[in-house]
């Protein structure tokens, strides 16, 4: 390992002064200029509890969302990072907000299909990396909004017709299919081009 490392910069640095203050500036992932900088590639691979807490989590982050739109309206848009995804069931304000969000789960679960959905997810044979976890969110994702509003409207939080007919219309179209995991692992099984890749 060399005692030295080196980097060449004009000398002109603007704002940085890197030279004067003897410091070397960094840039936020956000001011890089090739998209793949930065980039971390993650995977999901568990068991059955895992992928239940993920899912549940992902119910709470949208319902979160889903309140924000309610408070907020269209004419705000909604930023990634206004979105509480460290936040828990723990730290939602109230009790009664707590069992709104139980009861979403419940509702969201309560689909014989939606349940075993959530179940076969942990039968990957591979580890589930950011395009195909996205897959299986947006295949669960109309359902989701479904359940919430369902609850909502429920508990008297909204009144009215909550979903419009082409939503509710969407929603039936939106067939899951718990076959389809099964069917992924035997294909990747059956192929061995597809074996190798972790």
């Amino acid at each position: 390992m060399p005692e030295h490392l080196y980097r060449f910069r004009p000398t002109v640095l603007g704002k940085y002064r890197e030279l004067e203050n003897q410091e070397v500036y960094f840039s936020s992932l956000d001011n890089l200029n090739d998209p793949m900088e930065g980039f971390t590639d993650l995977f999901w691979f568990g068991d059955q509890i895992l992928w239940k807490n993920l899912i549940r989590h992902y119910l709470l982050c949208l319902d979160r969302v889903c309140v924000q739109f309610m408070i907020s309206g269209s004419e705000r848009t909604i930023e990634l990072n206004s979105i509480p995804v460290f936040e828990t069931e723990n730290d939602l304000p109230t009790r009664g907000y707590r069992d709104v969000y139980k009861q979403i789960v419940e509702e969201f679960c309560a689909a014989t299909a939606i349940s075993q959905y959530v179940e076969r997810l942990s039968s990957r044979t591979h580890p589930m990396r950011r395009d195909e976890l996205c897959c299986h969110l947006r295949t669960l994702h109309c359902h989701a909004l479904n359940a919430i509003f369902a609850v909502y409207k429920q508990r008297g939080i909204v009144t009215g017709t909550t979903t419009s007919a082409a939503f509710r219309e969407l929603v039936e179209k939106m067939v899951v299919r718990p076959e389809i995991i099964e069917a992924t692992n035997a294909l990747e099984t059956d192929h061995s081009d597809t074996r190798g890749i972790r």
